[in-house]
């Protein structure tokens, strides 16, 4: 693998880790507003996340087997970020 391509295999795994990270905190947000009562803005924003998301996974796949692997990479190494920022103790 040349240098060229592991630069590639880097952005998007850099992509996949800025989309996990608003992906997470857009899952945050949709849960506080579940929490508080509200009906509608929940179920959009969370249609919403799942279809950007989904659509940045769908990009990577076109452009092949190894950035799909490395932007799901950097999506799941988004979430430990997300966890530690965001969750709260029981």
């Amino acid at each position: 693998m040349n240098p060229l391509e592991l630069g590639r295999l880097a952005a998007w795994a850099l992509a996949g880790f800025a989309a996990g990270t608003a992906s997470f905190a857009a899952l945050r947000l949709t849960t506080d507003a579940y929490v508080r009562g509200a009906r509608l803005k929940p179920i959009a924003l969370h249609a919403a996340r799942l279809a950007l998301l989904g659509a940045g996974l769908l990009a990577a796949a076109h452009a092949g087997a190894w950035p799909l692997l490395a932007a799901a990479a950097g999506l799941m190494a988004a979430r430990p970020l997300a966890v530690r920022l965001w969750g709260r103790a029981p």
